[in-house]
């Protein structure tokens, strides 16, 4: 409906700006920027097209270009907070993180509400290891979750007392967040009467596996009574356990050992070669500066001397003598447990079946984008959150031949 109303009247502008974000959200970078471009020939003063134009550019990779649009857009409409934070972003992705953090500094102390500026400045403290400034800010941006249907009145601060209370813990976060923070779980049970945590249905398995002395719930269901209402990421918060004392780095999460005998017993896993897991593509609107071309992955599966497996869900494969797709064995992390433990090991994009493996001790090969997450750190080679992870960091922006490059000479 938009390009028969486009071939109607080409110069509408409200029209144009609508059409360049759908080619965007469609991935169609090089329509959406044509589109932009036609836009700025009729309205060159349009700030909303600079600023669309930006994240073309950031969802493309190319940075510098995406700070020059950020900063045309700025110089027309210079109180807007929202463009700030873009270029924030921009500059932090171009590792100019001193000029980045100054501008979330300065959103922040105009305007105390703006959550999204929020997050992104606690996880700059966190990076640098700053624990209490960042899990402060972190939880004062997630302040919203109050309003949300799964809120409580009851909801953790820093301060009150949880000894011998009724915890319900919402996993707000990612799956990767999940298993991550379920480390902590023995820690406060020690502390608490009863914790229930309430999470998502792919996880309620291994969780209730791994942590038997909870109550595991699917987000789905109705809140139980309880005392105290907690976000997952706020446990290492409340117990004070800083990075200095990261528990359980050589794995914590339990796997049902029938699932993995049953797994082993198929014929994919019968050969002697050593056995590879592989998992390259996720989310592409939150991964795209993590996810690697497959013409990658299919050049180095032709290696004979492997066996390689497939955990890609949503991505089919084409399989071959040496390549094996494991989707049709997996319906939720239980299942992708099992699996790990059938393999020697597993090369991964940063994603959640790297806090899988790692909290199982699976050995693994985790590729970093040049500009990593916060709970990285600024590591190379290792990390303090799991033994069993080897860290394969790019050298340059969105280069992944590099680090397939390196891996091929360390295996």
């Amino acid at each position: 409906l938009l390009l028969i109303a486009y071939s109607i009247n080409p110069k509408e502008k409200i029209l144009l700006l609508c059409l360049a974000r759908l080619y965007k959200d469609m991935y169609k970078y090089e329509e959406s920027i044509k589109i932009v471009n036609e836009l700025l020939s009729i309205n060159p003063d349009c700030a909303d097209a600079y600023i669309l134009m930006a994240q073309n550019y950031m969802d493309t990779f190319n940075y510098e270009q995406a700070l020059q649009y950020y900063d045309i857009a700025i110089k027309l409409k210079p109180d807007d907070l929202n463009f700030q934070h873009g270029r924030a972003v921009a500059l932090k992705y171009l590792e100019r993180f001193d000029e980045s953090k100054e501008i979330l500094e300065n959103i922040v102390k105009h305007d105390n509400s703006t959550q999204e500026s929020k997050l992104a400045l606690s996880m700059f403290y966190l990076q640098n290891k700053e624990f209490k400034k960042g899990m402060e800010l972190y939880h004062l941006s997630s302040e919203s979750l109050k309003d949300t249907e799964y809120g409580s009145d009851n909801i953790w601060d820093p301060g009150k007392d949880i000894d011998n209370k009724t915890i319900l813990i919402y996993s707000n976060c990612g799956f990767g967040d999940n298993i991550m923070w379920s480390r902590y779980l023995p820690f406060l049970n020690k502390k608490a009467k009863n914790i229930i945590l309430k999470t998502d249905i792919d996880l309620v398995a291994i969780m209730q596996e791994s942590f038997p002395y909870i109550s595991v719930i699917k987000k789905s269901d109705d809140s139980p009574e309880h005392d105290i209402f907690l976000q997952l990421m706020d446990i290492q918060y409340l117990l004070d356990m800083d990075f200095s004392n990261i528990p359980s780095s050589s794995g914590y999460l339990r796997v049902n050992e029938d699932a993995v005998k049953m797994f082993s017993n198929l014929d994919i896993f019968k050969g002697t070669k050593k056995k590879i897991g592989l998992f390259w593509q996720g989310n592409k609107k939150i991964l795209k500066n993590r996810s690697v071309n497959y013409d990658l992955i299919k050049d180095f599966t032709n290696n004979k001397k492997y066996d390689f497996y497939s955990f890609q869900i949503s991505e089919a494969i084409q399989e071959t003598n040496n390549f094996f797709d494991l989707s049709k064995h997996i319906k939720d992390y239980s299942d992708t447990a099992a699996l790990l433990k059938n393999i020697d090991l597993l090369i991964t994009i940063d994603s959640s079946i790297a806090h899988m493996a790692g909290a199982l001790g699976v050995k693994t090969y985790l590729m970093l984008p040049k500009v990593a997450e916060w709970r990285w750190f600024y590591d190379e080679k290792t990390t303090p959150w799991y033994d069993s992870v080897t860290i394969f960091k790019q050298k340059e922006s969105n280069n992944w031949k590099e680090v397939f490059d390196r891996i091929k000479k360390t295996l």
